[in-house]
């Protein structure tokens, strides 16, 4: 929004305005006159906004003007007549959406739970933003259709401004941390964690390519998230742990300076792990035209998952006093562990004691049952994506 002085036939007012693109659209001439301007502006919410503005157009007794500070209340009031009940509770969320961003463009987990306006507009500087938990590159999806389904310019700026968020917070290196900015401890790793890099990543992809929902954005900006997608994917190949010589999976969190697998929390060790990997693995075959270096990496994370990772002839379940247990069952379909030692390919589990176990039964009860130590997604990947994508390559070479 842009505010200021503008020359009219009946002479100078206090205008407000939206740039769109290179041309300002005005929307608001307040009332003013003879020495007027500097407006001053604060949103409160996504659609509400006080507005401050000098004017002497007023006259006093002697009939002369008198210079005044004027305020307003400002309530963008779309007229929505026309919208389908699906868009209105678009529009509903998306609004709810922007007020919980913060001004450097990113979001907050913090967030989350807060419906007070107020509360939200005084956190707006926090500098607590973050890619975990799929935050941030979730809600600039979410904007960018919202965009395309409403046609509302608010949506567009919200969605550009968490670009701009992506693009300040990747590493030179390609990498990004969880937190941004001012990552400490295990947030300044390079994080597939919870899929942040390729959620991230994927956004970017879409933006570069003009896929839905970004078939809106400029060619800048695509060349701009096809730079920053170029040096994820880099980051990524760098990542991968080799191990005797031959690549294997990525790690949660890899070290931002020298790629190594880090741990996170005291359960989280430096680890093998089959989750954040299938992720990697699913972005990587969306890529048209892959590199041989990229094909590689794909060949060996697979084979890494169905061939050594996979747990067979056990299956996961609850007793009524233990909560999650493993026992034996030759007809359960294949497992995976969360995390796997690097070196033996062994399981692993972690405890708040930081020290490393070998078996489910061996931790607390307050973590075998807070976490997910063992998942199925490998599962599709294997049986369906991988397949899939070897069947498209195997056409593009022909």
């Amino acid at each position: 929004m842009v505010g200021g002085r503008h020359s009219t036939t009946e002479g100078p007012k206090t205008s407000l305005c939206w740039l769109n693109g290179d041309a300002l659209q005005e929307f608001a001439l307040l009332p003013s006159g003879g020495d007027n301007s500097y407006p001053g502006f604060v949103a409160t919410t996504p659609t509400k906004a006080v507005v401050s503005w000098y004017s002497s157009h007023e006259k006093n007794d002697e009939d002369s003007g008198i210079t005044a500070i004027y305020m307003a209340n400002l309530a963008i009031d779309q007229d929505i007549a026309s919208f389908s009940e699906k868009q209105r509770e678009t529009t509903r969320m998306s609004d709810r959406t922007l007020a919980s961003q913060r001004s450097n463009g990113g979001w907050s987990k913090a967030t989350k739970s807060v419906d007070d306006e107020l509360q939200l507009l005084f956190g707006r500087d926090e500098d607590d933003t973050t890619l975990d938990n799929g935050n941030t590159h979730s809600q600039i999806r979410a904007l960018a259709a919202a965009y395309q389904k409403t046609e509302l310019p608010r949506f567009r700026h919200g969605c550009l401004s968490g670009l701009e968020f992506l693009f300040t917070a990747q590493y030179e290196n390609g990498g990004w941390p969880q937190r941004f900015p001012r990552p400490k401890g295990y947030s300044r790793f390079i994080t597939y964690n919870d899929h942040a890099m390729v959620g991230v990543l994927g956004v970017l992809y879409d933006v570069a390519g003009g896929n839905e929902p970004f078939t809106w954005v400029d060619d800048n900006l695509r060349k701009r998230a096809e730079e920053a997608v170029d040096r994820g994917i880099d980051c990524i190949l760098k990542c991968q742990i080799v191990v005797n010589g031959s690549r294997t999976a990525w790690g949660q969190q890899h070290d931002e300076t020298d790629f190594l697998p880090r741990p996170a929390r005291a359960f989280e060790p430096a680890s093998l792990c089959s989750s954040e990997s299938g992720g990697v693995l699913r972005f990587l075959m969306r890529l048209e035209s892959p590199s041989p270096e990229i094909v590689e990496a794909i060949e060996a994370g697979v084979a890494w998952l169905s061939e050594t990772a996979k747990l067979e002839g056990i299956r996961q379940q609850n007793d009524p006093e233990k909560g999650k247990v493993i026992v034996e069952d030759a007809d359960a379909p294949p497992l995976w562990a969360r995390l796997y030692e690097i070196g033996t390919n062994r399981p692993i589990f972690g405890d708040r004691d930081g020290k490393v176990y070998y078996a489910l039964e061996e931790i607390s009860n307050e973590r075998r049952n807070g976490y997910s130590w063992y998942v199925d997604s490998p599962r599709k990947l294997i049986e369906e994506t991988y397949p899939a994508w070897k069947k498209a390559l195997r056409a593009e070479a022909h």
